[in-house]
């Protein structure tokens, strides 16, 4: 129907003139824009609020039983990490990998635990990631469970990964391999990249100095080949680590002395010389190690003891294994911790505050990674690709919120860092000494595969300081510089230009070198530094700086090597170090009778999400907040450095 207008309304106004061609094209990219980060958004929230309605209706359901009889299984195919760490942005929804203090718990649990059998560990991929440090305390950890009278066995397809992850299978009462599998233990070696010709080669020039001359962290850029301080330590660390895993391999295994050194010089294994050799147990499938297994745990249920369970006849079995528990279902059943599979522990630990308030209680820190100062945004425990940095600002904080908090007992600080910022160490090692003096806390130092630097800067005050045997510690130096750029630009015909104000305004460009009296500056700085490094570790371990000095000059020591001279005080793992820390805080029987609490708590995935809601996080931490609620569950250095970027494979 046609609409009349009155007949006295004033005229309508004219049509307004088309948009110009930008104005429309951009305001359509404007509008599409706009409704896609709606759409974004709108899909962010939807996931969350699926999140936390699975999360919890999963909380609401109650787990399975575990079977009368069982075997532990344990499948790894990463490496162990020292804590949960954060999913990475390369890859958001990974599920966490297990921590090393969660799979020694559970294997010294079930030594204890009447319905396990025994053992089967698979190392996927050979173990190749496996450090050597850690190996030796998952050993110690499997030896604790067959003096329980327990089987142990560990399958590889192919054992290729070297010394590392042999070392652990050594313990097993039982190594496995598949018959067209090979054993390869080719030895240690430690080899370095050097960088000066190619630098040279194109005008970049590195100014690096160390205090003092066994610090050769940065000789990849300023040197050509190894330098003779580097070439001496390098090969006391593997001769020590030689010569501590032979002998432990060679009474493992039943062999003379010297055997597994001649072994190791022949290197490379079939799997039917593997078993002549007495390197394995079986070369065999994995098929027929599951039926061992489960006819073990039916012998078990019948009464029958393992040494009498008859052996499996016939081809193995096509059904899915029985029997098993793996590793994650038995966490989540005896160990309500922080570190468990889920949030789900965590609520339980919660739960169980009131109930044992008298309980004696052990504050566990973790310092895992560079070590930085954290006061920049976004500073904290996990880098955005999901590498660890030790921020000081909440190590330091952890250390101090264990001190006032009155229940604790004692604190035991996991050490695994190569060091980092001297006033980064500084700010936790000054905690350190906060706790001991002001609530009078006893602090413990585990080390794990490295402690060195900056490391052990933080180690240093520490009343007691455990090391594995192939731990790499000591590194009591610094270094600092800077690479210049200037030669590089002129290759490429690039030309800088610029003011300052400062004769030495300058000073950290990249454009430019080092001036002579700038160098001087440099080198006043290191030797404060290096000072300060010598009086912190004489002051923590009650030595003189001169036995210090003689001891430090920058040099890396094996735990072994550490402990016969003074720079740590016992041989042992993380289980030690709390069975330790826990007698400190009242618990005659160790851990075992204590609780262990990580500090700061980690948080449960509906904590992350609701951090995530509340603007707490950055565009990137998002997607890392939601993949580990799914999963249920660039720093930058400048000046001077206690670093020793050192590994031993």
């Amino acid at each position: 129907m046609r609409r009349h207008r009155p007949l006295f309304a004033p005229p309508p106004p004219p049509a307004p003139p088309p948009d110009p061609l930008w104005q429309r094209t951009f305001g359509f990219a404007g509008r599409w824009a706009r409704r896609l980060c709606l759409g974004v958004g709108a899909l962010v929230l939807i996931s969350v609020a699926l999140v936390a309605l699975s999360a919890l209706q999963f909380g609401r359901e109650e787990t399975e039983p575990l079977p009368e009889h069982f075997a532990l299984y344990i499948d790894l195919d990463a490496p162990l990490t020292e804590q949960t760490v954060a999913a990475s942005f390369s890859a958001p929804f990974a599920p966490p990998a297990p921590t090393l203090r969660a799979v020694v718990d559970a294997v010294d649990t079930a030594a204890k635990d009447a319905r396990v059998t025994g053992i089967v560990l698979r190392l996927r991929g050979g173990g190749q990631y496996m450090a050597l440090a850690q190996a030796e305390e998952l050993r110690a950890a499997v030896e604790r469970f067959r003096a329980a009278g327990k089987t142990t066995r560990v399958y590889a397809t192919s054992w290729d990964g070297g010394i590392a992850p042999y070392r652990l299978a050594s313990a097993f009462e039982e190594i496995w391999v598949q018959p067209m599998g090979v054993v390869s233990i080719g030895g240690l070696r430690a080899e370095i990249p050097f960088a000066r010709e190619a630098l040279d080669a194109i005008g970049v020039r590195a100014q690096m100095y160390q205090r003092k001359e066994y610090k050769s962290a940065y000789e990849s850029l300023t040197r050509k080949s190894m330098s003779d301080k580097s070439r001496e330590e390098l090969t006391s660390i593997l001769e020590d680590i030689g010569a501590r895993v032979g002998p432990e391999v060679e009474r493992a295994r039943g062999m003379e002395s010297g055997a597994f050194k001649a072994l190791v010089n022949q290197a490379l294994f079939t799997a039917p010389e593997a078993l002549e050799a007495g390197l394995v147990t079986h070369a065999d499938y994995a098929d027929r190690m599951v039926d061992a297994v489960e006819a073990e745990v039916v012998c078990a249920e019948e009464g029958i003891a393992p040494q009498d369970c008859p052996a499996p006849e016939g081809p193995g079995s096509l059904e899915p294994p029985e029997g098993f528990v793996w590793l994650e279902s038995y966490l989540a059943d005896v160990l309500p911790e922080d570190e468990g599979p889920s949030f789900l522990p965590e609520r339980k630990l919660e739960a169980m505050a009131d109930e044992d308030a008298g309980e004696p209680r052990v504050a566990l820190i973790y310092v895992t990674g560079v070590i930085v100062s954290g006061d920049e945004e976004g500073g904290g425990p996990d880098a955005v690709m999901g590498e660890p940095v030790a921020a000081a600002r909440e190590i330091a904080g952890a250390i101090l919120d264990a001190t006032t908090d009155g229940r604790y007992g004692a604190i035991v600080l996991r050490v695994d860092s190569p060091g980092g910022s001297p006033a980064a160490s500084e700010t936790i090692a000054r905690a350190v000494e906060m706790a001991q003096e002001r609530a009078d806390l006893p602090v413990v130092v585990s080390m794990g595969p490295v402690a060195a630097s900056g490391g052990y800067w933080v180690s240093a005050p520490a009343d007691h300081i455990f090391a594995d045997a192939t731990t790499l510690t000591g590194s009591i130096g610094v270094v600092g510089g800077k690479i210049s750029l200037g030669g590089l630009w002129e290759h490429i015909l690039i030309r800088w230009d610029g003011v300052q104000w400062g004769e030495n305004a300058g000073m950290w460009s990249g454009n430019a070198a080092f001036t002579r009296a700038q160098e001087a500056r440099v080198g006043a700085m290191l030797d404060a530094v290096y000072d300060a490094f010598i009086a912190r570790v004489a002051k923590g371990r009650n030595i003189e700086p001169d036995q210090v000095e003689a001891m430090a000059k920058g040099r890396v020591w094996t735990g072994a090597q550490a402990a016969e001279r003074g720079l740590v005080d016992e041989i042992g793992g993380l289980a030690e170090a709390l069975d330790y820390a826990a007698v400190k805080a009242g618990a005659e029987e160790g851990r075992a009778g204590a609780r262990v609490d990580v500090f700061p708590r980690p948080l449960s995935g509906l904590e992350q999400i609701m951090k995530l809601l509340e603007g707490g996080a950055t565009a990137l931490e998002a997607q890392g907040v939601l993949a580990r609620a799914l999963s249920l569950r660039g720093w930058h250095l400048q000046g001077t450095l206690a670093y020793e970027p050192a590994r031993v494979r």
